[in-house]
């Protein structure tokens, strides 16, 4: 029977913009038909993308899609080294049933499991965070430095049948992740670094407060790429003004008092813009609003430095002498930094 029902496969089955006509056609006189031309939008299930690699960890930003007839729920990710092929099978995730009865944690914490050269990761998916990133662990995977690896993702959520009920569904990224693993940092060249970041709020209430506002940078910045909190200074702060987006949110979770963490981002007005194309006034400069640009220091303990000869070695008796020593030298957690506070 003809019901007008759309038969096919109209919707794409790959990210991107695709478009698609529809035409109906009466079959009783006048026989009037009408076309009609779809926008379809399709966007990955994950949206992943690689953020940042060091000696001890892969961070990987996800942004899981929620729609009208799926909810995500948790995310699984495969790492495997690059020569390896994908199976593209269901069983590949071996990791699917790794958070069965772990209560729901509103973080991006991890656990992983490995079978032979590849590591699968799940993670509960942050409701908070559009975007969150995941970090995997060099050693708890047991990756080979200098050496590359490749992640796939796997998304576990809620379907909507059609029929008024949800039932649990897992649905496959299409993006594929590449990473290299750089080799550790020899001691001489982990030397300490010294950067600025801006972050908006009013001046004034920075000063009336500073150590509460240093301090919680500190923590902010150790928690953000794992560097232990005694190596983060803070070395001094100034006041500047920044260009305000013209836009209704901010790039950051502000606190009560409305100070945004992490909210770095400047905007510049393109020469291109400055002026109209008949050579009129230039455009007025856009609306600032005031920061504070602090100066950071990332440390090293001295000890870590240090190289010490054999002799040295054979007279510590087998006494690790750099043990706690971090593989990352204080300009990989900055470089770690920057690749997180930069837009993808």
């Amino acid at each position: 029977p003809k019901t007008g029902q759309i038969s096919g496969a109209p919707v794409p089955q790959q990210k991107g913009s695709f478009k698609r006509t529809v035409t109906a056609a009466s079959i009783n006189p006048p026989l009037v038909s009408r076309t009609y031309e779809l926008t379809i939008n399709v966007e990955d299930v994950l949206g992943m993308f690689f953020r940042h690699a060091s000696a001890e960890s892969v961070v990987i930003s996800v942004s899981p899609r929620e729609t009208d007839v799926f909810e995500p729920k948790e995310i699984f990710m495969l790492t495997q080294p690059r020569v390896t092929p994908f199976l593209n099978t269901p069983e590949e995730f071996f990791c699917t049933g790794a958070l069965t009865n772990v209560p729901y944690s509103n973080n991006s914490e991890v656990r992983c499991s490995v079978v032979g050269d590849a590591c699968c990761c799940a993670s509960h998916v942050n409701r908070q965070a559009p975007t969150q990133d995941v970090r995997i662990s060099v050693r708890g995977c047991g990756f080979e430095r200098s050496k590359n690896y490749h992640t796939r993702g796997l998304v576990g959520g809620l379907l909507h049948t059609g029929q008024g009920t949800w039932q649990p569904a897992r649905l496959r990224s299409q993006f594929t992740v590449e990473a290299e693993i750089p080799d550790i940092v020899q001691p001489e060249d982990k030397k300490p670094v010294e950067f600025n970041i801006v972050i908006k709020m009013p001046w004034a209430t920075y000063v009336a407060n500073r150590a509460k506002y240093d301090e919680q940078l500190r923590n902010e910045l150790s928690v953000a790429v794992e560097i232990p909190l005694s190596l983060v200074k803070v070395l001094s702060a100034k006041r500047t003004e920044v260009a305000r987006r013209l836009q209704a949110t901010e790039d950051a979770q502000p606190v009560p008092d409305g100070t945004s963490i992490f909210a770095t981002t400047t905007s510049t007005v393109p020469p291109e813009a400055a002026e109209e194309a008949d050579g009129a006034s230039p455009a007025p400069a856009p609306p600032t609003q005031e920061a504070v640009d602090f100066q950071v220091r990332f440390e090293i303990e001295a000890r870590c430095l240090q190289m010490f000869s054999n002799e040295v070695k054979m007279l510590a008796a087998g006494i690790e002498t750099q043990e706690g020593c971090n593989d990352i030298s204080p300009e990989g957690y900055m470089l770690e930094l920057k690749a997180q506070l930069t837009d993808p």
